[in-house]
């Protein structure tokens, strides 16, 4: 049996894939090492290449020992694609029992390296991050005994007993992505043949029962010609060096989920119910309960769960609720250092002292860290996961690097805090999302990468945890098997307006009462309302000029949002899918006397092109104009661009 069942059996080795890109790392066989088997094997999702692995089996003189260099190309939701390095390997003595594995990751020059060592029925795990600082974790399962990983015991019955049609597999194995053990279990259902370099090889079915869903197709000696994981739509094929293409990019799984409906203003939501829907992971598994969120009924059928949720806005002044630093030992795991989460660092200490001052409030103190933060982070959508001490460098991540600066930060404030995990609804989608909740009296939920001291209620929590791993069994279980369905909501009443507005078209004029803003465009133009991967957006054409178009795309976003802040987080995206990007200028302007954050950028598309967003907040409410022509035509057109401009309005 192949190494490439290390990335075979999940091409993002669980949590461990998701937060890191890997580094390609050549294996030194010593003399005492014999190898057994090379192969190469090319990841596939949709049938587009995603990745490859170079995959070892070796025999030495403790044992077995498999390694597996790697690499992946990946992306999330649209964003950059960016290449993932691998190095795996796994130790097993003779009798293939696990004894110790390695996981060695890069991702722009930065590593980071896991190591597990497996004896006397523990398990010690040490992370060590690009810094060189190492954290170690101790893990003392319950049930001791033999363990495998899921590698070796297919090594074990395949060249120890031989794999039987019609017959079930059952070991106890350590789990190196989630760290956690489970039964894993599999049946040879079959012999059937495989087409490899135009030759039908012998090869037995396989199916995993648990803990996950995969098909291989093995030969008798154990070599792995194909396999597939139904849950991420990954497939991995045996291949020659030489037939490995360009790769595209994986898409990341974000556990996007189609809203039911669609919400113009979410996060004016006040109250909803929410019917959560999904398969294999435990009840217990969840945590559904917290400041703003109770569990109304939870049913299970044949082959899903089902659980209906009340979320309310909380609003409550917790002023003088607690006293920092709080010193319990109740709240130790919500105090101290873990994996992503490094409190004890002095530039974290002297940070909250900076923004804080002799505040001791604990309230008090959750809105001073979470103002900095929105105000000095930058919103970027990338793969990894960033320490505290990569984030404050940095300054930019997704949801994930918000909640970990403010855990960081208020653990060093002695503020007990967790990372929780679930759904945000917004532009019609439900996207997985980080957030955390701080110890107030009682555990209070806050959200950082939206600024929201009192979130709407329509964030969907799933679980909590003290650290960041600790989330990621539910959201890694709830990929491929999750639905959401809105059944009520109600929103914040807002005051009357003074115009009655009619969305839709009207001659040269669009009105759109949901943004309350209008827009009226120039003679020679033509206005089309359309949609974009379920946002409602407004061409505006040219009738005479295709080069050049128009488009109004109007969002909702919470109070307070900076319209410079997301044109900065657009510009390194647009950098990667606008090939021969070269930005101009970020500036600040006005619409109608509207505060506008200005993008200028030329790329390139048979010939070259200009392209300029501006982007104004009102309120809760975003706008975004994008302008694009080639430049051979650009200045001929920045005078009807300038009537556009003139020609919009937010109507109160």
């Amino acid at each position: 049996m192949k190494i490439n069942l290390l990335i075979k059996r999940n091409p993002l080795l669980k949590a461990t894939f998701l937060t890191f890109l890997l580094l390609l790392f050549i294996t030194n066989v010593n003399a005492t090492e014999t190898t057994l088997s090379e192969t190469w094997s090319l990841l596939e999702q949709e049938e587009k290449a995603i990745g490859f692995s170079f995959d070892r089996y070796l025999r030495t003189e403790e044992g077995y020992l498999y390694t597996s260099n790697g690499v992946l190309q990946l992306e999330i939701l649209g964003g950059p694609a960016q290449k993932m390095n691998i190095y795996a390997e796994l130790c097993v003595d003779e009798h293939y029992l696990a004894k110790a594995y390695k996981i060695i990751t890069d991702l722009g020059g930065k590593q980071n390296q896991i190591t597990g060592t497996l004896t006397d029925g523990q398990i010690t795990i040490v992370t060590t991050g690009p810094d060189g600082k190492d954290f170690q974790s101790v893990f003392q399962p319950e049930e001791t005994g033999s363990l495998y990983f899921k590698e070796s015991f297919l090594n074990y019955i395949a060249e120890t007993k031989g794999l039987l049609v019609g017959e079930k597999y059952t070991a106890k194995v350590w789990d190196y992505g989630s760290n956690s053990l489970s039964n894993f279990t599999f049946k040879v259902e079959e012999k059937a043949t495989y087409q490899y370099q135009g030759e039908a090889v012998a090869v037995f079915s396989i199916i995993e029962e648990e803990p996950g869903q995969t098909t291989w197709l093995v030969s008798a000696d154990g070599d792995v010609y194909y396999s597939y994981n139904p849950l991420q739509n990954l497939s991995a094929r045996k291949v020659e060096k030489e037939e490995i293409p360009e790769l595209s990019a994986l898409s990341l799984d974000v556990l996007l989920v189609p809203g039911n409906i669609r919400i113009t203003h979410p996060f004016r939501s006040l109250s909803s119910k929410i019917k959560v829907i999904w398969e294999d992971v435990d009840f217990a598994d969840f945590n559904f309960t917290d400041n703003r969120q109770r569990l109304l009924d939870h049913t299970i059928t044949a082959t899903t769960h089902e659980a209906l949720l009340e979320i309310s806005k909380d609003q409550r002044d917790f002023s003088g609720r607690v006293t920092l630093p709080l010193t319990e030992s109740k709240f130790a795991p919500y105090l101290a250092d873990t994996r992503f989460i490094a409190p004890s660092l002095p530039e974290v200490k002297e940070l909250v002292k900076t923004i804080c001052g002799e505040e001791i409030d604990g309230w008090l103190v959750t809105q001073k860290i979470l103002s900095w933060l929105y105000q000095n982070i930058q919103p970027e959508m990338i793969p990894q996961t960033l320490t505290t001490k990569e984030i404050l460098v940095e300054r930019k991540g997704k949801c994930a690097e918000y909640a970990i600066l403010f855990t960081a930060m208020s653990r060093a404030a002695g503020l007990p805090t967790k990372i929780a995990l679930g759904e945000r609804y917004q532009d019609g989608v439900w996207v997985g999302h980080l957030w955390n909740e701080v110890w107030l009296g009682e555990w209070v939920a806050v959200d950082p990468s939206h600024n929201q001291l009192a979130p709407d209620a329509l964030l969907l929590k799933f679980v909590d945890s003290p650290e960041v791993m600790g989330t990621q069994k539910v959201r890694m279980g709830l990929i491929g098997k999750l639905g959401i369905i809105i059944e009520d909501v109600s929103l914040a009443e807002e005051e009357k307006p003074a115009v009655t507005l009619h969305t839709g078209i009207q001659g040269q004029t669009y009105t759109n009462a949901d943004y309350r803003c209008r827009l009226t465009i120039p003679k020679g133009y033509q206005l089309i309302e359309t949609e974009e991967q379920g946002m409602l957006m407004l061409a505006v054409v040219n009738t005479t000029g295709p080069e050049t178009q128009i488009v109004l795309l109007p969002f909702s976003v919470p109070e307070g949002t900076i319209g410079a802040q997301i044109l900065s987080s657009r510009i390194p995206v647009l950098g990667q899918v606008l090939p021969g990007f070269i930005l101009i200028s970020q500036e600040s302007g006005e619409i109608n006397d509207y505060p506008a954050a200005i993008g200028t950028w030329t790329y390139e598309h048979g010939k070259t092109f200009k392209q300029q967003n501006w982007i104004i907040i009102n309120n809760d409410c975003g706008y975004l104009f994008v302008f694009n022509s080639s430049t051979e035509v650009w200045n001929n057109y920045e005078s009807d661009f300038a009537a556009i401009r003139e020609g919009f309005e937010i109507v109160d």
